[in-house]
C-alpha cells in the first residue's frame, strides 16, 4: 500500500471517516490497495459508529496483510501533546468518542497525519468513494506539473452510474451564495484552476494546513466546510486547482441521504448555505446573497407546505432561521 513512487515525490497521507458503513469503508480501502502506486499512509476515523466497524477493518487489514493500530481519541490526545512522531503502520484507526461529523471526524485524522514529518499532503477522501488504479499516479503527476498547489482534486464520477460526471471542478455564485459543481470533463487533461472543490476528494498541501488550519467544525454533521476551506485558501494566497485524470467514483448520499428528500439534511444544507456566506462574505456580495437567501428560503417553505408536505417547508425555513442566528455566523 505504500508508494511506488521514488526520489522527492509527494507524500500523501489520507484521510477518511466511517459512521456506520463498514461496506462502504472496506470498499473504500479496497480500491486504494489495488492503486498503483499507493498512498504513504492511511487514517480511518470511526465517527463513534457502536457497531462492528473498526472490527470489520481490523479484519480487512489482517486478512489484506496490512499493519495496523488502533488509537482512541485520549490516545491521539496524548500522543499530540508528547509531540512524539506516529508509528508507521500502513493502516491506522482511531475510535471517535462522539460522531464528531464530517469536518471533526477528518480533522482528527489530520492532527494524527500532522506529526508525521514525512507526509507532504493530506487527501480527505469520503469513504463512500472508490479510487482508480491509477489515481494516486495521476495525483503525483498533478503536482509534479504544479508543485505549489494549494488544494488539488480530480473527476468524480457517479457511482454505479460511472459515465455520470458528478464534479469536474466547481465554482461559487457570489451574489446567492451557491457552490456550483462543472460536469465537462476537458479532454487534454491539464491542470486548470477551480472555485470549489469537494470534500468528497480534497488533497491540502502541509503549507495550507499550517496556515489555515484544520476544517471549520460548526457545519456539523457536514456540508459547506469545504466551501469555506476552499474560500480560506485562496484568501490566504493558495491556489485551487483541477487535474481533470485524478479519477474517483462516488455513492452519492450513501452516509448522510440525499437532500431532496429528506428534510433533516435539507435543513442542514440551507442552515449551513446561510452560515457560509455570514461567515464569509463581505460587503454588496454578502448583501445580496443574504437578502436573496432570506427571500427564497421563505417562499420555498411557503411552496413546500402548500404542496402537502409541510415537515419539508418547515425544514426551509428552520433551516435558514438557524443560520441567520447561528452563534458561529462570525468567522
Amino acid at each position: 500500500m505504500t508508494s511506488d513512487v521514488l526520489g522527492d515525490s509527494p507524500a500523501i497521507g489520507v484521510v477518511i471517516v466511517n459512521w456506520k458503513r463498514p461496506a462502504d469503508t472496506l470498499a473504500c480501502l479496497e480500491s486504494i490497495a489495488n492503486a498503483k502506486p499507493g498512498p504513504d499512509r492511511i487514517v480511518v476515523v470511526d465517527n463513534a459508529s457502536g457497531d462492528d466497524s473498526v472490527a470489520r477493518i481490523r479484519g480487512w487489514a489482517t486478512e489484506n496483510r496490512v499493519s495496523f493500530a488502533l488509537l482512541t481519541e485520549p490516545d491521539l490526545a496524548a500522543l499530540v501533546c508528547s509531540g512524539r512522531v506516529p508509528g508507521v503502520s500502513q493502516l491506522t484507526v482511531i475510535v471517535s468518542g462522539t460522531n464528531k461529523g464530517f469536518s471533526g471526524g477528518n480533522n482528527l485524522g489530520l492532527r494524527y497525519l500532522e506529526h508525521d514529518r514525512s507526509i507532504s499532503h493530506f487527501l480527505l477522501l469520503n469513504n463512500d468513494a472508490i479510487v482508480r488504479q491509477d489515481f494516486f499516479g495521476e495525483l503525483q503527476r498533478g503536482l509534479a506539473s504544479a508543485p505549489t498547489a494549494g488544494v488539488l482534486t480530480g473527476t468524480i464520477y457517479n457511482f454505479p452510474a460511472t459515465e455520470t460526471v458528478w464534479y469536474a471542478g466547481g465554482h461559487v455564485v457570489p451574489h446567492r451564495g451557491l457552490i456550483v459543481h462543472d460536469y465537462d470533463v476537458p479532454d487534454d487533461g491539464n491542470l486548470r484552476a477551480t472555485g470549489f472543490i469537494s470534500g468528497c476528494v480534497m488533497l491540502i498541501s502541509r503549507a495550507v494546513f499550517a496556515a489555515i488550519g484544520p476544517l471549520p467544525e460548526c457545519y456539523f454533521p457536514g456540508y459547506f466546510e469545504d466551501a469555506e476551506y476552499c474560500f480560506r485558501a485562496e484568501r490566504a494566497g493558495f491556489s485551487l486547482l483541477y487535474a481533470p485524470r485524478v479519477v474517483a467514483f462516488h455513492k452519492v448520499g450513501a452516509t448522510a441521504g440525499a437532500a431532496s428528500t429528506s428534510p433533516f439534511m435539507t435543513q442542514v444544507q440551507v442552515r449551513h448555505r446561510v452560515l457560509y456566506v455570514m461567515r464569509n462574505f463581505r460587503g454588496a456580495n454578502r448583501a445580496a446573497a443574504l437578502g436573496y437567501l432570506a427571500v427564497t428560503k421563505t417562499a420555498r417553505a411557503l411552496v413546500e407546505t402548500l404542496k402537502g408536505k409541510p415537515r419539508m417547508g418547515r425544514a426551509f425555513l428552520k433551516g435558514a432561521i438557524e443560520g441567520f442566528f447561528s452563534p458561529s455566523r462570525t468567522g
